[in-house]
């Protein structure tokens, strides 16, 4: 169980030899462990359009009455990649070796003091390498405090569309309107096609 920071209260009883008289003294003590306080330890990153970055600000406080002195690390173990994905099946045929998590999660600022009720803004990302869907944990040691970890997910991809029919014949007419469908065929949400949403189709006038 993690340390926290908590008030003890109690009573020193005091008897004496050949004295029935008793007395009491109030004792109280307060013991601070450095504790962070995080807006959230499970970040999704989501479907993220290849060889781009995503940035998630996560506020961080300083919920105790000493400095906490922080550093964070990688949990190497806990990498996964779905190796079910389209994605990760291509970057196996194609023979490219799998990026080590430093390459596709970071951090900043890897270490750090906060005092007393100090709050900072600390920027989780996921870089979006070509092929990839996997998760890791980052981990935040804390000089004589807890260890907190952080949860990671995200996955690449490109945007990809189909256009039926692809060839449209228009006549000489002054006005004329043809129907086309438009389909998101890829992973990543996009705006410039109607009904965005992956797997969804939308209707284009021409």
């Amino acid at each position: 169980m993690a340390p926290q920071s908590a008030q003890v209260r109690t009573k020193l009883q005091v008897a004496y030899t050949d004295n029935p008289q008793r007395d009491s003294v109030d004792m109280h003590a307060d013991i601070d462990f450095p504790n962070l306080a995080f807006e959230t330890t499970n970040i999704d990153f989501g479907s993220v359009l290849l060889d781009t970055t995503r940035r998630v600000p996560v506020r961080v406080t300083n919920s105790s009455n000493v400095d906490v002195v922080y550093t964070w690390a990688w949990d190497k173990t806990s990498v996964q990649e779905d190796v079910n994905s389209i994605a990760s099946m291509n970057l196996r045929q194609g023979g490219r070796p799998k990026p080590p998590p430093t390459q596709l999660f970071d951090v900043m600022p890897i270490r750090g003091v906060l005092r007393p009720g100090e709050a900072e803004a600390m920027t989780f990302s996921f870089f979006a390498y070509p092929g990839v869907k996997g998760s890791c944990t980052a981990i935040c040691q804390v000089e004589g405090g807890p260890v907190y970890t952080v949860q990671l997910a995200g996955e690449s991809n490109n945007i990809k569309y189909n256009v039926e029919p692809q060839v449209g014949q228009h006549s000489s007419q002054r006005y004329a309107i043809r129907m086309h469908m438009v389909g998101n065929c890829g992973g990543r949400r996009t705006s410039g096609i109607a009904y965005g949403s992956p797997g969804r189709l939308g209707v284009h006038a021409i």
